[in-house]
């Protein structure tokens, strides 16, 4: 009887020790500021060129471990009348938050207006 009572006490311990570690493994947590910062005044202007198809205001977003904030971008079709165009699309410029720690942006980078060639919307 003292034997079975060992095994059941035994089962049992082991039974809980699992629980105990199944429940206990390490979570990684992993947490997204948005920048509350304002950005700065523009710092230049360059009107987009003409003869664009349209013009949308992208979100805010992250792009590798800068902020970007919402900014202009047009879009253009690629034909023979257009030729001179460097690319598909437009982008404004903006500020990029460089450098920040929890939300507040400590370091402001200025992105010129330029072309680029693809833009899939963001």
């Amino acid at each position: 009887m003292l034997q079975y009572r060992f095994k059941l006490i035994t089962i049992l311990a082991g039974l809980l020790f699992s629980l105990l570690c199944i429940n206990t493994q390490a979570q990684t947590v992993t947490t997204t500021y948005i920048i509350q910062t304002p950005a700065p005044v523009a710092k230049e202007v360059i009107v987009a060129p003409q003869g664009y198809t349209r013009c949308v205001m992208t979100k805010a977003r992250w792009n590798n471990y800068e902020w970007i904030p919402s900014h202009r971008v047009c879009t253009y079709t690629n034909s023979p009348k257009h030729a001179s165009y460097q690319g598909t699309a437009w982008v404004e410029g903006y500020w990029a938050c460089t450098k920040h720690r929890q939300g507040m942006c400590s370091r402001w980078k200025w992105r010129r207006g330029h072309w680029v060639k693809t833009w899939n919307g963001y």
